[in-house]
């Protein structure tokens, strides 16, 4: 399997070649933030809020990435509640044979839990441009950056 596709925009900021030559038909997302969800709880509305006010920042914001968002809000919930109740109780437990004795351990379901969702997460952050390497080649407009800072400044 080879490396998986990143989207024409991601190309152009990182300034890459192939940018100019590849994918010129790929269909372009409309730049926005997406309408805010009814459907989630409020730490989930509080981490959706959070993402979205980075993407934008960032710049990298599509109104098309609402439920892209939603999905990482809830697995970003998921995974802290089972992270939570892993510091509080460990990660294993005793197994007993019929008569008491120890035959092992094993893992808590939420342990299992944090294992599944990790992974799964940090894929998610990647697509978004949320961890240090996926955002190692992206190169923002010189004075995208800099309105973004005086609105930040005299706002």
């Amino acid at each position: 399997m080879g490396r998986k596709h990143q989207p024409l925009t991601t190309l152009k900021m990182q300034n890459s070649h192939h940018a100019k030559y590849y994918r010129k038909s790929e269909p372009q997302p409309t730049p926005g933030v997406p309408e805010r969800p009814d459907n989630l709880s409020d730490v989930e509305l509080e981490v959706y809020d959070y993402i979205v006010d980075k993407l934008e920042h960032m710049g990298v914001m599509a109104i098309t990435d609402g439920k892209a968002i939603e999905r990482y809000a809830h697995t970003y919930v998921r995974y802290w509640n089972a992270a939570e109740f892993v510091r509080k109780n460990g990660e294993t437990f005793p197994v007993r044979d019929k008569d008491g004795n120890l035959k092992g351990v094993s893992l808590l379901p939420q342990a299992q839990l944090l294992n599944t969702l990790g992974p799964q997460l940090l894929r998610m952050e990647q697509d978004f441009g949320l961890t240090p390497s996926s955002r190692a080649g992206i190169q923002l407009e010189k004075t995208q950056h800099e309105d973004k800072q005086k609105q930040k400044f005299f706002a």
